[in-house]
């Protein structure tokens, strides 16, 4: 197989060495300093498999010219390493290994992306981890509670950080929603509704049809809904209710069509969360995103459609305010991951979703109420 390019036990200092040697050579020959601080320095990336979101690093690469992808490996028998010939950043000096078990014992990696089908995801972070590379991994990080909790190991076990997929992060209007929530000027939440939907398409896998190897639909897309209202509202979840149904496609008995999540926040208040694949097939997205939230002081409405969120200040007038810009939230994690700053979000906080996620795929299952207050990172 191939190797790394920078190679060796050494690769890491190497790569500082050379780094020191480049800001040596430029600085007063028009690259200065702040130009590699930007560029963000040496991060080599490693892929383990191309399921789901796993072309999301693309754009860090453009953000941080420093990033290399230094070596890739299916994530699955079915899966051919030739997958990622047309990837983003993966040229014929990208190492390539048969097993992502062989990746990891290569070393020489800053960071590894996990995007494998989910009951496989938290088997493989947890073993990134304890191989003491921090981990990227497609959402959701676990298909079960037990999982979930195997991958919290590692983490507290090696101090390794992971992080999770949660592309909405990127969409101004929620990041405006977030400041608006959290600064105090929406007032109290008391009320909302976050609802993701996506095409069903010509038909899904037939991985989609059993619950051996499929999640949930609230686990597998409606994560994304408790990212979201999380990232807005804060960890105010009390307690929750669910309900799903496979009617429009009952031949996937483990994929519901729709499903629906009634959480208790913990000033008594309520948020709906909903997941579905109803989207009509005519719809010029795959996907479409909306939160509404009713605070004591204004109401929101945001999108992944726009960039702005309208407000109802008061009850008497509409405003369309326009959001931040907003750094990419994978570029924020790999600076991090070079200790240049913080994260889009915690590793406790990925984590704290995840689980949030996972309880409420046990109360639609179950049909019982199920209490989220408590956690595993506690």
């Amino acid at each position: 197989m191939g190797q790394h390019s920078l190679g060796g036990g050494g690769g890491r200092a190497i790569g500082q060495l050379l780094y020191q040697f480049m800001q040596t050579l430029f600085d007063g020959h028009g690259f200065t300093t702040s130009y590699w601080e930007e560029a963000g320095g040496f991060m080599r990336l490693g892929l383990i498999g191309a399921s789901g979101h796993w072309q999301e690093y693309a754009t860090m690469l453009r953000d941080l010219p420093g990033a290399r992808v230094v070596a890739v490996a299916p994530g699955a028998a079915d899966e051919a390493v030739s997958r990622f010939d047309s990837a983003a950043g993966v040229t014929a000096q990208t190492a390539r290994y048969a097993s992502y078990r062989d990746l990891l014992a290569a070393g020489d990696l800053d960071a590894v992306q996990v995007c494998v089908k989910p009951m496989r995801t938290a088997p493989v972070l947890a073993e990134c981890l304890r191989a003491g590379i921090p981990a990227m991994a497609d959402k959701p990080l676990a298909a079960t509670e037990a999982q979930l909790a195997e991958v919290w190991a590692a983490h507290k076990e090696t101090g390794k950080d992971f992080s999770a997929t949660h592309m909405f992060r990127k969409m101004r209007s929620f990041a405006l929603a977030h400041e608006l929530v959290r600064s105090g000027q929406a007032g109290e939440i008391v009320a909302g509704h976050c609802q993701i939907s996506f095409r069903w398409g010509a038909a899904r896998p037939d991985w989609f049809r059993t619950r051996e190897t499929f999640p949930g639909t609230f686990a597998f897309i409606g994560v994304h809904a408790v990212d979201t209202a999380f990232w807005t509202v804060g960890d105010t979840f009390r307690s929750v209710t669910g309900h799903e149904s496979t009617a429009p496609h009952p031949d996937y008995p483990a994929c519901a069509s729709l499903a629906y999540a009634m959480v208790a926040l913990d000033n008594g208040g309520a948020l709906v969360l909903s997941a579905d694949f109803l989207r009509p097939m005519g719809a010029s997205t795959h996907g479409d995103v909306r939160l509404r939230l009713a605070g004591t002081k204004m109401t929101l409405d945001a999108s992944d459609r726009d960039e702005t969120a309208l407000a109802v200040v008061d009850g008497a007038r509409d405003v369309a305010m326009d959001a931040p810009e907003i750094p990419f939230w994978y570029t924020t994690w790999a600076q991090h991951v070079l200790g240049q700053g913080a994260p889009f979000m915690t590793t406790r906080e990925a984590c704290r979703i995840t689980e949030l996620t996972l309880r409420i795929q046990r109360a639609i299952d179950s049909g019982d109420t199920q209490d989220l207050r408590g956690s595993i990172t506690d």
